[in-house]
């Protein structure tokens, strides 16, 4: 029983951590809780998997398991935010602070579009990457707290 009551801490807190950034800052506080609750989803469906895979390999390691979270972090940024749609005649321009910026021409991504959905994906890997960070962190001290001293 022990090793499930390790993984639900773990991902709890880990889904806390994911979702501190969207409660703070300017963001309501019903954002921080819908970020949470997605966060929590993500990481049940798909982190704890990940992880049961890793543990039965002996792949679980700090490293390993933050290279996983950035993964599945970036993951859904990177294929629902995919700029590249050829064919399609269409085009985007946003404000950046400064001016105007071509994001897409004719359905194909601009350096500028290029440069977004990589900055956006990769931010998105990091904030699952220290998520996961957080996971095999709080199962490391869970598991320390419960040994015997000799």
């Amino acid at each position: 029983m022990r090793p499930s009551i390790e993984v639900f801490g773990a991902t709890i807190i880990s889904a806390l951590v994911s979702a501190i950034p969207f409660g703070i800052g300017g963001h309501s506080l019903g954002v921080g809780i819908i970020a949470f609750v997605l966060a929590l989803l993500w990481i049940t469906l798909l982190g704890v998997p990940a992880y049961l895979v890793f543990r039965s390999r002996g792949w679980v390691r700090w490293w390993s398991m933050t290279l996983a979270g950035f993964v599945l972090g970036a993951l859904p940024s990177a294929l629902f935010g995919w700029p590249y749609h050829p064919g399609i005649d269409s085009g985007y321009s946003a404000w950046d602070g400064h001016e105007m910026v071509v994001y897409e021409v004719h359905g194909v991504p601009t350096h500028a579009g290029w440069i977004s959905f990589f900055h956006s994906t990769g931010a998105v890997g990091l904030l699952g990457a220290v998520s996961a960070f957080v996971f095999w962190l709080v199962l490391v001290l869970i598991a320390r707290s419960g040994r015997q001293p000799k």
